[in-house]
């Protein structure tokens, strides 16, 4: 199936999927863990973000990889200007996908290399809920990927391109950790 056939598809599910090879996937529900990362970020962005030509999309709005490949992201944020009835985003530029155990290898390998072949794709936040832990994925100047391990509450992740800052102990707000993790 195609994303306009996936789509409409959509409108008589009561689950949530994603369109993998043409095919759609079953997606998993989150834990509290993982919903309070993405609400926190989801603040966070969305406060800096006011005034801005960038807004900030939930997990029901999509990202379109190819006409066979679509996926929701936990958090993404749209630099284009779609129509108010449109189901994806215009120009992602951000996404953010908080990883899970059934879901983990899966962000880290095949969404990561889908969202890095968009070309509005400037950031890739890969998020672990086990420790203040994430992988920052950015295109450098020469527009090439390159990547950072951010660790630590008191860590700090730049998004010039965008106007972001996150703080990971605003990030991670609410949630206790192992001090041995950290």
């Amino acid at each position: 199936m195609n994303a306009d056939e996936f789509y409409a598809w959509l409108e008589s599910q009561s689950e949530r999927h994603e369109l993998v090879d043409g095919q759609p996937l079953l997606m998993a529900g989150a834990t509290i863990a993982h919903d309070t990362v993405v609400m926190n970020a989801s603040r966070l962005i969305g406060n800096q973000l006011l005034g801005k030509p960038c807004r900030p999309r939930s997990a029901d709005i999509a990202v379109k990889i190819s006409t066979h490949q679509v996926r929701y992201p936990d958090l993404s944020v749209d630099c284009g200007d779609p129509a108010g009835s449109a189901r994806e985003a215009g120009k992602p530029t951000l996404v953010i996908e908080v990883e899970s155990p059934s879901t983990g290898m899966v962000d880290a390998v095949d969404k990561l290399e889908e969202y890095k072949s968009l070309p509005s794709m400037q950031y890739i936040l890969l998020v672990s809920i086990k420790r203040p832990r994430v992988r920052f994925y950015f295109r450098n100047a020469a527009g090439a990927w390159d990547s950072q391990v951010i660790i630590g509450m008191e860590s700090q992740i730049e998004m010039p391109l965008i106007g972001v800052m996150l703080s990971l102990g605003d990030m991670y707000y609410d949630l206790s950790f192992d001090s041995a993790q950290n």
